[in-house]
């Protein structure tokens, strides 16, 4: 149990360190092998020097499973529980707010796959309008406007005005696709940009 409390601390501290989140934003869970249990992020604790310690363990309702803690779950702690009951083929999930991800948030869609490496491993991502959309896997949202009705198989959720949601098969791997993600939108700018700059209106202008 410790050595999962530390891991969770550990990733925590990465997704701050590599600017996939600010400190005191963000929230990272992981499923507990052959349990009923879960780990999570506490609220109000920065990620740049988490420790193992300010990690909650919680059950499948959502409660504190200790009594004595003085610990707080984030008020995203619903969904997560909701997420790994509809996907119980992943082990971990996270919300990250990174830079280019929180921009692409604010478009009306979402950034695309540019290379081959994130079309091979990401190989979709979704917008969707509240986390209420992200736990309802296999149903509608009322505030959804497209007519999906499942999200299986689905990774990478770019939270409307928010940030990014990754389900991995590990901690590690949500990072994975979190930094992946992140990566191709800035990409996906650039390349925007590129085209832009290369469009015949535009290079006629100049004549």
């Amino acid at each position: 149990m410790q050595q999962s409390r530390e891991l969770l601390a550990k990733i925590a501290r990465k997704a701050y360190r590599r600017d996939l989140t600010p400190a005191t934003l963000g929230v990272i869970s992981m499923r507990l092998p052959e349990t009923d249990l879960y780990l999570i992020t506490s609220s109000e604790i920065s990620f740049d020097d988490i420790k193992g310690e300010d990690i909650c363990l919680i059950d499948a309702t959502g409660t504190l499973v200790d009594k004595n803690t003085s610990l707080n779950l984030p008020a995203e702690t619903k969904y997560h529980l909701k997420s790994y009951q509809v996907r119980p083929d992943r082990q971990a999930i996270a919300h990250l707010y990174s830079p280019y991800i929180s921009a692409y948030a604010l478009q009306e869609k979402p950034f695309s796959l540019v290379t081959d490496t994130a079309r091979n491993t990401i190989k979709e991502v979704l917008k969707v309008q509240c986390t209420e959309c992200i736990s309802r896997f296999c149903g509608l949202c009322a505030c959804r406007t497209d007519i999906r009705t499942s999200y299986a198989g689905v990774d990478v959720l770019l939270l409307k005005e928010d940030g990014i949601v990754t389900l991995g098969s590990s901690l590690e791997n949500a990072l994975e696709l979190a930094e992946l993600a992140e990566k191709t939108s800035q990409e996906t700018l650039v390349n925007g940009s590129w085209k832009r700059i290369n469009h015949p209106i535009y290079n006629n202008s100049k004549q």
